[in-house]
């Protein structure tokens, strides 16, 4: 069994993307998105939730985190 304590955490991403030709001309753009943080003993995950932006779908993101 392993032994840990679960914590959850919510805040938000900032960041800059470029890449979707439907926003800023294919250009850099600021994107802040909210996020939920969730941790186990070495293991953990990132949701994030990207919401719908000058023609680009709303998105959801996973990122897997494990220590060593």
């Amino acid at each position: 069994m392993l032994d840990g304590v679960l914590n959850l955490q919510a805040g938000a991403m900032v960041g800059i993307i470029n890449g979707y030709p439907r926003a800023n001309k294919g250009g850099y753009f600021p994107l802040v998105a909210p996020m939920v943080s969730v941790q186990y003993s070495a293991a953990g995950a990132n949701i994030f939730i990207i919401p719908p932006f000058e023609g680009i779908p709303a998105t959801v993101a996973l990122q897997i985190k494990a220590g060593f």
